[in-house]
């Protein structure tokens, strides 16, 4: 339970420091970087990605599950497991 707390206020989090900024055009190598990471999700499986895209615009894993007609402990599992193999092929 205490994994589902973090996690929804990390979101509050990145959601606060995301509306504080100003907007901004990217820099080259901010596209660069953003088509390298895209590259990278591109090697994960579609059920990975699905889940992984999902998380990052912010839904919880029980509105990912309904969306997907899924087990919401299903949802974490993949979700864990997406990241750990997001961040191991961006070290590679």
């Amino acid at each position: 339970m205490r994994y589902k707390e973090h996690e929804c206020r990390w979101y509050e989090y990145v959601a606060i420091i995301s509306n504080s900024r100003p907007p901004c055009e990217a820099s080259p190598l901010d596209q660069v970087d953003a088509r390298l990471t895209l590259c990278v999700l591109e090697r994960l499986t579609p059920e990975l990605r699905a889940v992984l895209s999902e998380a990052a615009l912010g839904s919880t894993a029980t509105e990912i599950a309904a969306e997907l007609h899924k087990n919401p402990h299903t949802t974490l599992k993949r979700i864990h497991r997406g990241r750990t193999l997001f961040c191991k092929a961006l070290r590679r």
